[in-house]
């Protein structure tokens, strides 16, 4: 959970940008929204307290997806083709992170300044870098490259299904 001044940060680096957007947040982190923050972006963007993830990422009008990059949710930005904008909090989280930004390039770290908090500064850089920028184009190309991969490993006859049969017959013969 990003800290209340990483949630400030966030919206306001979303309204400046003029970004829509759709926000899941928890509503006990509602308070630290900047006053009036719903009322000026009520057009823009909504904030639900809890979204299906994986179809929301696989809209077509999903942009980016602003993820702490646990293994499932950058799973689901590869199935949805969406690029990412890394917040890493804890465990494999920065490791996953890593390799979105360096070893895939399908997203980007939020410039971290003094302190290692999330500033305003660095999420309006990394929204416009992924939503608007060359490297942003760039990331939507590799993200629906891997995408396509994954949908053929994890077709009828893809090496999913081979691995899961190899598993299959393993856990037989014990």
């Amino acid at each position: 959970m990003p800290s209340p001044g990483e949630v400030a940060a966030l919206a306001e680096a979303l309204e400046s940008t003029g970004t829509p957007f759709l926000w899941s947040l928890k509503e006990h982190m509602m308070v630290h929204m900047p006053e009036g923050f719903l009322e000026r972006t009520g057009a823009q963007g909504k904030i639900v307290p809890w979204a299906p993830q994986s179809r929301v990422l696989s809209h077509p009008a999903y942009g980016a997806h602003v993820t702490h990059c646990g293994y499932n949710s950058v799973f689901e930005s590869v199935a949805g083709g969406v690029p990412m904008i890394c917040m890493p909090s804890w465990a494999d989280n920065a490791m996953n992170a890593r390799m979105v930004k360096e070893g895939w390039g399908i997203g980007v770290g939020v410039g971290v300044e003094g302190g290692g908090a999330i500033t305003k500064s660095g999420m309006t850089k990394a929204l416009e870098a992924v939503l608007r920028g060359e490297e942003g184009k760039e990331m939507r190309k590799k993200v629906g490259e891997l995408r396509a991969r994954l949908a053929e490993a994890a077709g009828p006859g893809g090496s999913v299904e081979a691995d899961f049969k190899v598993l299959v017959e393993l856990i037989s013969a014990a």
